[in-house]
């Protein structure tokens, strides 16, 4: 998808799972939320998550990255 970066999947200790995508900018992450819901790879993605019936969309947050920190 045009923009994307990576992904990485958190869970929780409690048992909860955060998905977080990183994107090139703004513009291409409104530019593919705009399209999630007639992706075909957006929705057998998400149809892999167990949503109990919650819109994927309300869960989503948009970030803005501030700084990053490496090893290297």
């Amino acid at each position: 998808m045009n923009g994307f970066l990576r992904r990485e999947l958190l869970k929780h200790r409690y048992g909860e799972y955060a998905d977080l995508v990183h994107w090139r900018d703004q513009a291409a992450a409104e530019a593919i939320m705009a399209t999630v819901g007639t992706s075909s790879e957006c929705i057998a993605y998400l149809a892999l998550m167990d949503m109990d019936g919650v819109d994927p969309a309300e869960g989503v947050r948009h970030c803005a990255s501030l700084a990053a920190y490496s090893a290297t």
